[in-house]
C-alpha cells in the first residue's frame, strides 16, 4: 500500500515510509495516517488519500488516489 502511495503522490521531498501508517477506522476500511514530513504537505495543499486493498487467492492489489479537497 506504502509503495502505491508513493506513486500516487505529488513530489514531497524528505519523507520516509514510516511518515505514512496504514491502520483501519471504525468500519475496519483501511486508511492512511500520515506524521512527520509527509504530514505537513499533505494537509497544506489540502490534498486527501483514499485506499483500497483487495485479495484473491496468492494476489493482493492497492488501489490511491490522491485528490485535492474542496476550498474552504
Amino acid at each position: 500500500a506504502k509503495e502505491a502511495l508513493f506513486k500516487a503522490l505529488p513530489a514531497v521531498d524528505g519523507w520516509f515510509w514510516t511518515d505514512a501508517e496504514l491502520v483501519h477506522d471504525a468500519r475496519h476500511a483501511p486508511r492512511f495516517r500520515f506524521h512527520g514530513t509527509l504530514a505537513a504537505p499533505l494537509a497544506r495543499e489540502g490534498l486527501q488519500v483514499a485506499v483500497s486493498l483487495s485479495h484473491s487467492g496468492g494476489f493482493v492489489s492497492t488501489v490511491v488516489i490522491v485528490t485535492r479537497g474542496p476550498s474552504p
